[in-house]
């Protein structure tokens, strides 16, 4: 425009009119967002890699402080989007007392205030807290340095020391007040999510019925009578129980079967393992900073309904073809072995209306050597005043026994474990919940508690009968067909 000339001011409207236009179209309204695709919005979110101040949050602060992985592919890939994946740590607390136990008291408050100051803020009222790999602040591994190295111990290599790679498990003990605070870490394997949606609408009637059915048999078992105290290599009978939850719902995801619905588990994987702020759930707090929070939500309420629906989505994984006849053949032959040897008592073939599941959700005694006490539940830190979901903080056994545990009014013990279904086992290595197993047959042997007879009986099998169940038990792979 050359100088002097004026505008008119007709123009002057076009121009506004034409530039509001303009500005609708790069920012689309309410409107716009029905038209999206959920399924594809959903895969975009599970498979997104998220950054620390990520502009693309709805209004919080994007990756972490704290986080595991940068996206949810990245712990459920193997397979196809959505199945298993690497492991998590997680912290676990236990007291063994100095003196006796009269001096114990439960070891309530203030004592377990002493815990949280020194130790995590988590400890207010839990017994476990996650230990999570990475930090968007600097504090992360001088607080490390702080809680799992000894002070005496102490060099300019502590914060190498304190790295990942060093606290993978292990066994750390400190005085806290007169009694000596032990950490135990433990690993757990993020689950494949192939058919999540499945299980999330199978009626709790359904799994009310299958522990009724297995209580009735345990009770006509002739291995119903339970081992005494010092029996270290017993037996239990096959009854698992319903995890029944605080709120009154059962549980049905998670490895202690903790969380009741898949809406619950996706957005709590979110808060614990990336760091995101998302409606329901707050993202981990630094246990040097317990009183931070995010500026705003990172995944908006209709973000959360599209990743949810794309995981509800996941087909469920199917038999993989058998390759000859005489393959065929011998994939039967296992699977009669699986149900002959009790397999298929826990590992149910089908679950109500779902086919090929190979699981009853329900909780088992697995017994001693695969306890463990940790448990992913709320994101949140304990606040001061939250007395409603107060865990006991038990005294270390060391008797060694294979003593029957008490089972808790609500939630899992340390020796009980949701059956994870079978369903894409194939790709699902390593095994177990903490992966200690590389192999099928390795899992196998290592049942404990109601799965020990089981166990023994596949060792007791010839070689060949032994490749036959895991020729059925490898046919288990994952979906053929692909997510939308």
């Amino acid at each position: 425009m050359k100088p002097g000339t004026r505008l008119n001011r007709g123009k002057i409207v076009v121009c506004a009119l034409t530039f509001g236009l303009l500005a609708s179209n790069l920012a689309p309204g309410p409107a716009a967002e029905k038209d999206k695709d959920p399924l594809a919005e959903g895969k975009e979110l599970f498979t997104r890699e998220w950054l620390a101040g990520d502009r693309r949050s709805h209004a919080g602060d994007g990756l972490g402080p704290l986080f595991n992985a940068r996206s949810c592919a990245a712990c459920h890939h193997l397979g196809g989007i959505g199945g298993a994946g690497a492991d998590t740590t997680i912290i676990t607390v236990s007291v063994m007392l100095a003196t006796d136990k009269e001096t114990h008291k439960a070891y309530e408050q203030p004592n377990r205030d002493k815990l949280a100051e020194q130790i995590h803020p988590a400890l207010r009222t839990r017994n476990s807290f996650p230990l999570h790999r990475y930090s968007t602040e600097k504090e992360f591994l001088r607080w490390r340095v702080q809680v799992f190295v000894d002070p005496y111990f102490r060099t300019e290599d502590s914060e190498a020391w304190a790295s990942l790679e060093y606290l993978h498990r292990f066994s750390f003990g400190q005085w806290v007040d007169k009694s000596f605070v032990e950490l135990v870490s433990s690993e757990r394997n993020p689950p494949a999510l192939f058919g999540a949606g499945l299980i999330d609408r199978i009626p709790a009637q359904v799994l009310e019925e299958v522990a009724a059915c297995q209580a009735r048999f345990a009770q006509k078992s002739r291995l119903a009578k339970r081992p005494s105290k010092n029996s270290e290599d017993a037996s239990l009978p096959v009854s698992g129980r319903v995890a029944r939850l605080k709120d009154g719902r059962i549980g049905r995801f998670g490895w202690k079967a903790q969380t009741a619905t898949l809406r619950e588990f996706t957005l709590l994987s979110c808060a614990v393992e990336i760091g995101l702020e998302v409606p329901g759930y707050s993202q981990a707090s630094p246990p040097w900073k317990p009183d931070y929070k995010a500026p705003g939500l990172d995944l908006s309420v209709d973000q959360c309904d599209w990743l949810v629906k794309f995981l509800a989505s996941l087909p469920p994984p199917q038999h993989k073809p058998p390759e000859t006849a005489l393959h065929a053949a011998e994939i039967d032959v296992g699977q009669k072995l699986f149900e002959r040897i009790g397999c298929a008592i826990c590992h149910q073939p089908k679950l109500g209306d779902v086919e090929g599941i190979y699981s009853d959700l329900l909780l088992h005694d697995m017994g001693k050597r695969l306890s463990d006490d940790g448990v992913y539940r709320e994101s949140t830190l304990a606040r001061d005043g939250d007395k409603d979901h107060i865990d006991p903080l038990r005294l270390s056994e060391r008797s060694g026994s294979e003593e029957v545990e008490k089972q808790p009014k609500f939630g899992a013990s340390s020796r009980e474990w949701r059956t994870p279904p079978l369903w894409g086992v194939r790709d699902s290595a390593p095994y177990l919940h903490d992966g200690r197993a590389e192999a099928i047959s390795s899992a196998i042997m290592l049942h404990g508690g109601e799965g020990l007879e089981s166990a023994r009986q596949f060792r007791r099998m010839p070689l060949r009968e032994r490749q036959q169940l895991e020729l059925f038990l490898q046919s288990l792979g994952v979906p053929t067909e692909k997510p939308e």
